[in-house]
């Protein structure tokens, strides 16, 4: 085999690896709007975890109390990561704007440019949710994360991307707390698929379309 057909071989495995252009690199991103929304059958399944959750609020709360600041987290550190940019912490506008029970700001992107010298803004919403309500065995779960993102410039109030990814967990999994090692501050063994590993695949996703 010729140098020239080993230099084309190489450039055909590559391929199927997407990578990040970069074209956001330096760059702050400030969060205005964040929030979390658990579905009520992930919930209903996901039930028998929650005296095992850490905290003393209301079981039912307990859940999207966890996965609200856990997810978030992923969310900040793979996007910082994948694209090098820099995001604030949510409470980066002080007493200026409103926030919400979880402590995420509540501000228009009028607003917030005003307040801040960052180069973009962003809100987002992620969702998880049974993806098969009907046809997963009881005592199991097959979750599905959702993330709809929305990209604003300094240079105008009108979104420069509208980001939405959905995946799902390949195969049900048990509906125990196992599914939610690396989520919490307790020390839990994954013993299957995690919330954790579909965020992360999600939030790279995310990454790819941003730069497009």
């Amino acid at each position: 085999m010729n140098k020239h057909l080993l230099f084309l071989l190489f450039i055909a495995i590559l391929l199927p690896f997407s990578t990040y252009s970069q074209k956001f690199e330096g760059s702050q991103f400030c969060p205005i709007g964040y929030n979390l929304m658990a579905g009520k059958d992930f919930k209903l399944r996901m039930a028998p975890v929650y005296p095992k959750l850490p905290g003393n609020m209301q079981n039912a709360d307990k859940m999207e109390y966890v996965l609200t600041y856990s997810l978030y987290e992923i969310l900040t550190r793979q996007l910082m990561e994948n694209l090098k940019v820099y995001i604030p912490p949510p409470t980066i506008f002080e007493d200026k704007v409103k926030y919400d029970q979880y402590g995420f700001p509540e501000v228009t992107v009028q607003k917030a440019i005003k307040l801040s010298d960052a180069k973009y803004f962003f809100k987002c919403q992620v969702r998880v949710e049974e993806a098969f309500p009907t046809a997963t065995p009881q005592g199991m779960v097959t979750p599905g994360i959702t993330i709809l993102f929305t990209l604003y410039s300094k240079q105008g109030y009108v979104p420069i991307k509208n980001v939405t990814v959905n995946k799902v967990m390949p195969q049900a999994v048990k509906a125990d707390l196992s599914l939610l090692a690396g989520l919490t501050s307790q020390e839990i063994v994954a013993e299957g698929p995690t919330l954790e590993e579909l965020m992360i695949e999600c939030v790279k996703e995310l990454g790819l379309h941003l730069e497009k």
